[in-house]
């Protein structure tokens, strides 16, 4: 009886398609104040185009945010690069390691740091994966809205992101 419990419960557990969380933030977080407004600044930093959705109301967002990190911890402290990770970022790309599709994305290590943040003050999302000195980081989407007819850069309301992982 406990064997088929078990069996069961391994069908179960392997069967059950991965579903992706989305968390939404927006600049009125008390937890992360910042980080939709920084999210916003990074992505036009980067080129991302802004579009118009009419009514004062504007979006930017990337899909198939992937980055490749690995770690030089290894090398020896004479060596100039050691302890400083490599971080190569692409949007438009697949979620594998070494991936070459899409297209580089200068400021990766920014939004990494970013997202990396998001995962660990709310949870609920897990953008990266890491294991003997490698770790790659996806997010499929990431949304950002900008109203407008907010005038006030300081009360909230104007800048909102929503970011989605692949669990």
């Amino acid at each position: 009886m406990l064997a088929c419990m078990v069996a069961t419960l391994f069908l179960v557990c392997t069967a059950a398609p991965a579903s992706a969380a989305t968390i939404a933030i927006t600049d009125r977080a008390t937890d992360l104040p910042e980080t939709a407004r920084v999210t916003v600044g990074i992505l036009m930093d980067a080129g991302v185009p802004v579009r118009n959705l009419g009514g004062q109301r504007y979006v930017i967002e990337v899909h198939g945010f992937h980055c490749d990190l690995r770690s030089r911890d290894a090398l020896g402290a004479e060596d100039p690069t050691g302890g400083v990770s490599t971080v190569k970022c692409r949007i438009g790309a697949d979620s594998t390691q070494d991936t070459k599709t899409g297209k580089p994305f200068g400021e990766g290590r920014a939004l990494l740091e970013t997202l990396e943040e998001i995962q660990q003050k709310r949870g609920g999302v897990v953008f990266s994966d890491c294991g003997m000195g490698y770790c790659g980081a996806y997010a499929p989407t990431i949304r950002c809205t900008i109203n407008t007819k907010v005038e006030s850069y300081e009360h909230g309301g104007r800048w909102a992101c929503t970011y989605t992982d692949e669990q």
